[in-house]
Formats: C-alpha cells, sequence, structure tokens
C-alpha cells in the first residue's frame, strides 16, 4: 500500500485527512497538500495513527515563508517511508 495513493487516500477516510489532495512528492514521498495550518496538530495526529496502515511516518513541511504564499500559508504533510 505504500505506493499506492488510492489506497493511501481510501486510508485516509473518515479521518482528518479526507479529501486532502495526494500526489507523489520527492524521493517516493507521498505529499499531502492543503493541510490548514490551524490544524497540525490534529492532521499529524490522524497520520501518525495510520503508519500501521499505510507503511508511512508523517513529517510536516510549510511554505510559510515562501514570499508567493505569504497571503495563504499552505502546509503539506510528507509521508516518508517507514524503514
Amino acid at each position: 500500500m505504500r505506493d499506492d495513493l488510492n489506497q493511501i487516500e481510501a486510508a485516509f477516510l473518515g479521518t482528518t485527512l479526507a479529501g486532502l489532495p495526494i500526489g507523489h512528492g520527492p524521493s517516493g514521498a507521498v505529499l499531502v497538500a492543503d493541510v490548514d495550518p490551524d490544524r497540525l496538530h490534529e492532521v499529524w495526529q490522524a497520520a501518525e495513527a495510520l503508519v500501521p496502515v499505510i507503511e508511512r511516518r508523517p513529517v510536516m513541511v510549510t511554505d510559510d515563508f515562501d514570499v508567493a504564499h505569504l497571503a495563504t500559508p499552505v502546509a503539506r504533510l510528507l509521508a516518508s517511508r517507514s524503514a
């Protein structure tokens, strides 16, 4: 499941990750975009709870300091491959 975006998206159903856009990111990471910065902790907890299912560990990154996005900061969740 760790690389199948459809299966990962299905695993997100019923969590705060449901409905967020996902795709492949750098170095094989799965990228979850448009995470509300006010819900980072909640989304992190949901991602951490899914580690046994999706076999990926959550890593948060943000582009808050990117000048092009200062008006609308966006956080992303990178799900790195578990060892």
